[in-house]
């Protein structure tokens, strides 16, 4: 463990959840803090300090500041982005705003088209861009409903979860990343719990997907990645609500009715259990990453 490691105790200064649109772009710019980015789905491209990295669904990244970057969604498959600025260590940042500071820079080649990149930067104690896969998604879904919060625990809740998020990322880097049997159930069930992310949960899915007993599956599933299937469901399905809430002018309860929730209220109750937010609050945030 290296000494950065032994010293992390972060402070999260942002942290939310973006569906770009088509062709969106954001930078170049630097920030005054430290960032995390993960790719939930779709694609694009993301420059950081003259390296552009083509990225797609599990992807992280991470730069410093003052470090050059920009974020820009695919055309046709806009990437959808979790984006968390935090301080590695809350002594140092004691005294700043609880907002982080984005600044737009010149439109330069070196900046955008750079070929190479000194590694004389903070680097966010992350490779610059590595793909981490599915796992990582509820972390950052759980530092985006705990900054919602904004609650008096709010920041604790905050500083465990990226800990845990970072302890993990770790430990993934060093154990054997060799593909199994197992981790095939996985992406075979996780496959076809996205396919019916409008549906209500059945537990007879598991069976007719793998073969399995619901409780073998299950139990995989949740070795594996961390979270049951009904879970994951859910999680699937509070996307698929955030999708039309950002990209539809469909109103609350037609999207209720579309999702199969049989009453609004009940759509609304459990929106803001998954999210933090009431459908409403969620569809009138500023859009930033």
């Amino acid at each position: 463990m290296s000494d950065n490691e032994r010293k992390f105790n972060p402070i999260v200064h942002y942290a939310n959840r973006l569906a770009c649109r088509p062709g969106e772009t954001f930078g170049p710019r630097v920030i005054d803090d430290y960032q995390w980015l993960y790719v939930e789905k779709g694609k694009g491209e993301i420059t950081i300090n003259g390296q552009v990295h083509p990225v797609e669904s599990g992807c992280l990244l991470g730069y410093g500041p003052e470090v050059p970057h920009r974020i820009s969604a695919d055309t046709d498959d806009p990437f959808v982005l979790f984006g968390l600025h935090f301080a590695p260590d809350e002594s140092e940042y004691v005294d700043r705003p609880h907002h982080p500071s984005v600044r737009n820079i010149e439109h330069s080649p070196e900046i955008v088209h750079g070929s190479s990149a000194s590694d004389d930067v903070p680097n966010a104690l992350i490779p610059p861009c590595s793909l981490v896969g599915s796992w990582a998604l509820p972390f950052f879904e759980e530092l985006v409903k705990e900054f919602d919060r904004r609650d008096e625990y709010a920041p604790l809740a905050l500083r465990a979860a990226m800990i845990r998020l970072y302890v993990r990322l770790r430990r993934t880097a060093n154990a054997d990343s060799a593909p199994t049997r197992r981790n095939d159930i996985v992406e075979r069930i996780r496959t076809a719990l996205e396919k019916r992310a409008e549906e209500d949960y059945r537990m007879e899915w598991l069976e007719e997907i793998t073969g399995y007993s619901h409780d073998y599956a299950s139990k995989v599933y949740k070795e594996i990645a961390g979270t049951s299937p009904h879970s994951d469901h859910q999680r699937m399905r509070l996307q698929v609500a955030q999708r039309y809430l950002e990209t539809t002018g469909l109103s609350v309860t037609e999207i209720a009715d579309t999702l199969q929730f049989g009453s609004i209220h009940y759509f609304c109750k459990w929106f803001r259990r998954m999210s933090g937010l009431s459908p409403s609050a969620y569809r009138s945030r500023k859009r930033m990453i």
